[in-house]
């Protein structure tokens, strides 16, 4: 026995040996195994944190847009109180009083211009009336004015006639203050006939003496 302790202590050995051995493969595999979860785990790891990175751009961003809309409410609700008008239970019940008053304002307002635009095209009319009566009036006017300067024209040359002639003592004589009115137009048409054979060379007067004839016919 004691020769075979050396043999013995040699198995012993190689059995320790081939215990280390196993135990150290199923080390190394339990080493793979948790580098493998441990790279899967940085894997992860990385996945997570770019989410959670864009969670938080996102949630930037909705930060942002809820401070701008709260500063657009917070704008809108100044101005609300400047105007007057209060964001309460009641507004809105106001607020549809107020749209049916100013409705009813547009209403009368659209009546109120159509009863002016018809009103309005009446005295458009009306003035183109009047426009064609007083440019009638006027070419009336101008042929009555050429007409009495005309007549005054003649008048004027017959008075000079007169004159010349010697005829005015015999139109102021006393006794025609005495006759009647058919005598006195007897005597003026015996004066005009005489007057025409008078004038019968000078074509002004020619002209002046009929338009007084016209005149005497027109007045009678």
């Amino acid at each position: 026995m004691v020769q075979r302790r050396a043999h013995f202590s040699y198995s012993d050995s190689a059995e320790m040996l081939s215990g280390n051995s196993d135990l150290n493969e199923k080390l190394r595999e339990r080493l793979e195994q948790a580098e493998a979860e441990r790279t899967r785990a940085r894997e992860a790891l990385r996945g997570h944190a770019a989410q959670l990175s864009q969670y938080n751009q996102v949630l930037a961003s909705l930060k942002s847009s809820y401070d701008t809309k709260k500063e657009l409410l917070n704008d809108l609700q100044r101005e609300l109180q400047d105007i007057g008008v209060r964001a309460d239970s009641g507004a809105e019940e106001r607020a549809r009083i107020r749209r049916d008053e100013l409705h009813a304002q547009l209403s009368n307002n659209r009546s109120r211009r159509n009863q002016l635009e018809k009103a309005l095209t009446f005295c458009e009319a009306e003035m183109d009336n009047l426009t064609r009566k007083l440019r009638k009036l006027e070419r009336d006017y101008f042929e009555m004015r050429e007409q009495v300067v005309t007549a005054k024209a003649g008048w004027c040359a017959v008075m000079r006639m007169v004159k010349d002639n010697g005829v005015e003592r015999r139109l102021h004589r006393r006794e025609l203050a005495y006759l009647s009115a058919d005598d006195l137009r007897s005597m003026s048409d015996k004066a005009l006939g005489a007057l025409r054979l008078a004038v019968a060379d000078n074509e002004h007067l020619r002209d002046v003496a009929a338009h007084v004839g016209r005149s005497k016919t027109s007045g009678t």
